[in-house]
């Protein structure tokens, strides 16, 4: 019996994959919308990290998505400028762990197109990177709002985020008011910059209202 007869030949699709993936236990920790900076590093050569940039920002090479919803969800932009990726994420979706052997985290996922690695490989060899910076920032938007906090509490009683004395109706000595949001409070050595209006109301109008209730 012949080889051919023994095995039966035939050309499959390459169902091979070649992805890349990197976390981080605080920045990826995001719902809103973001701006993720990754810097990458080959060993001090500017012009090679340049390169690298540029590469992995084209979008006919790779696709670079969060998990979200049960899928990979795409960024809205990938750019590049200097050494730095841009990862623009312009939904409100929460990004969501995945578990990737055993490791249950948020990541970012580069997934090479199909015959990309075969491209890149005629072209003289593939990517070489020695080390990556992370930076994640609050991407504003024409309604400039910021991040909505998740609770406020006035002493030990949660408050409405609608409008609240956020110390009580009358100011005590060691009143507390304390607000979370697991989204900014969870980077270290960020700069957080807290905005609310607040208004001054007399205490006959106060009554009145009271009153009114």
């Amino acid at each position: 019996m012949s080889f051919e007869e023994w095995f039966h030949l035939e050309t499959l699709p390459n169902h091979q994959q070649h992805s890349w993936y990197m976390t981080h236990p605080d920045l990826f920790r995001i719902r809103d919308r973001a701006v993720i900076r990754i810097t990458l590093g080959s060993n001090g050569n500017k012009d090679l990290e340049s390169r690298l940039a540029k590469t992995l920002a084209g979008s006919e090479l790779a696709v670079w998505t969060y998990y979200s919803g049960g899928v990979w969800v795409p960024f809205d932009e990938v750019t590049w400028s200097d050494t730095h990726l841009f990862f623009i994420k312009k939904q409100v979706k929460p990004w969501e762990p995945f578990t990737l052997d055993g490791v249950e985290s948020r990541w970012v996922r580069c997934q090479v197109r199909p015959k990309q690695v075969e491209r890149m490989l005629e072209q003289g060899g593939g990517l070489s990177i020695s080390h990556i910076q992370l930076k994640t920032d609050y991407l504003p938007s024409q309604n400039e709002s910021g991040l909505l906090p998740d609770m406020l509490f006035a002493n030990d009683v949660q408050a409405s985020d609608d409008g609240c004395y956020p110390f009580g109706e009358h100011f005590a000595p060691y009143g507390i008011f304390s607000l979370s949001c697991e989204e900014a409070f969870s980077k270290p050595g960020s700069e957080i910059r807290l905005r609310f209006r607040m208004k001054l109301l007399r205490e006959q109008q106060r009554r009145v209202s009271k009153n009114r209730q």
